[in-house]
């Protein structure tokens, strides 16, 4: 009896390995395969699947308002059909290839992903879960050993990212299996080291601090000439802080030397 079938795993678990082999199991057998991915897959460029072992074969790709049915009408002869990349198809493409399986007693073989980068099902795969009689993980391990269950997306600095579109199209170079844990020890990390830049320039500096940094040789002698500059001048060195803090051009380091007059101006008048 023909049924429908759902092979999922994360990024790497050779899901396209998978699928190209078993259209090779097919066809060392005399059989006539259908395979097919959505054309939203663009990595590994039109009408063709690649495995990341070197494995490749043809395909015919499937826009998102394609009608699976009509075009497997002119594959009416086809023994089986094996499908990559299964997580884009819309639900209504799962519904259309189930009934396939039910109404022509010809397999469907659907290999994709479960769920996105923020562990979110995929409208496709949520449906294959809900109508695939055969259900089967392809498991791949996180860098600690474990199983790994989330497709973690980086960014180009090596960071996680937590929010953006669904769908981003992307090999190793962009996603990366990890288990559960480590993904959100990750984000956690990353999240302490942003609080923690935040923090180092938005704290107030208190007067201890700031002769810490009257350490430097240069910086002492900066202060005395301002010293001196401030006996002699009338400049009001707190308007020019305040105005350079509003602009995102002025270098920390004169941010600070103007601070450092500004607490010399105020001792001078103590």
């Amino acid at each position: 009896m023909a049924k429908l079938y759902f092979k999922y795993g994360a990024m790497g678990s050779s899901k396209s390995a998978q699928a190209l082999i078993a259209k090779y199991n097919y066809e060392e057998r005399g059989m006539k395969v259908w395979l097919i991915k959505p054309m939203t897959d663009t990595r590994d460029g039109a009408n063709i699947i690649k495995s990341r072992i070197g494995l490749f074969a043809s395909a015919d790709e499937i826009a998102s308002g394609d009608s699976i049915k009509e075009l497997f009408a002119k594959h009416g002869d086809c023994d089986v059909i094996i499908g990559d990349e299964c997580q884009f198809f819309t639900p209504e493409q799962i519904d259309e290839l189930r009934d396939i399986v039910d109404d022509m007693s010809v397999p469907v073989m659907c290999f994709g992903l479960r769920t996105d980068f923020i562990t979110k099902l995929f409208p496709g795969s949520r449906r294959l879960f809900e109508v695939a009689d055969s259900i089967q993980e392809i498991k791949t391990i996180c860098d600690c050993g474990a199983k790994a269950t989330v497709n973690a997306r980086m960014d180009d600095n090596g960071n996680i990212v937590t929010s953006g579109d669904q769908i981003c199209i992307g090999g190793n170079d962009r996603y990366i299996a990890m288990c559960h844990k480590c993904w959100k020890k990750r984000i956690a990390a990353q999240n302490n080291r942003e609080e923690d830049i935040l923090t180092s320039h938005t704290r107030p500096h208190t007067s201890t601090q700031c002769r810490r940094t009257l350490q430097k040789p240069c910086l002492c002698l900066a202060i005395r000439l301002g010293q001196n500059l401030l006996r002699k001048t009338t400049l009001k060195i707190q308007s020019l802080l305040t105005m350079s803090a509003e602009l995102t051009d002025i270098p920390d380091s004169l941010k600070v030397f103007l601070f450092l007059l500004w607490q010399a101006e105020w001792e001078c008048r103590q």
